[in-house]
């Protein structure tokens, strides 16, 4: 009667660690995907922002003004009745002489 009571006692103490050692793996399973939810969601947040400053950066490239601004800068383009600074500079030099 005994022998019986500790083979029980044995395949409960069997099951119980199984058990266990089965919750023990969906925890750290549990914790890592948590982890890396969390990580997503800010690499998420980040490209979130990226797009929106590209969507800021695209619709200021379409202005008009953005466009003037870089033909002045760039490639020195003035508007008619305007004197560029360079041309300003040459004339006041000539002047002087």
């Amino acid at each position: 009667m005994k022998r019986r009571l500790t083979i029980k006692n044995l395949i409960l103490v069997v099951l119980v660690a199984v058990f266990l050692f089965s919750f023990v793996r969906q925890e750290k399973a549990m914790r890592r995907i948590e982890k890396e939810r969390v990580a997503k969601e800010a690499q998420l947040e980040s490209l979130k922002n990226k797009q929106e400053r590209l969507q800021e950066e695209h619709d200021k490239a379409q202005s008009n003004e953005y466009l003037e601004q870089l033909a002045r800068e760039r490639l020195n383009m003035i508007k008619k009745g305007e004197t560029s600074v360079e041309q300003q500079k040459k004339a006041d030099s000539n002047s002087q002489n």
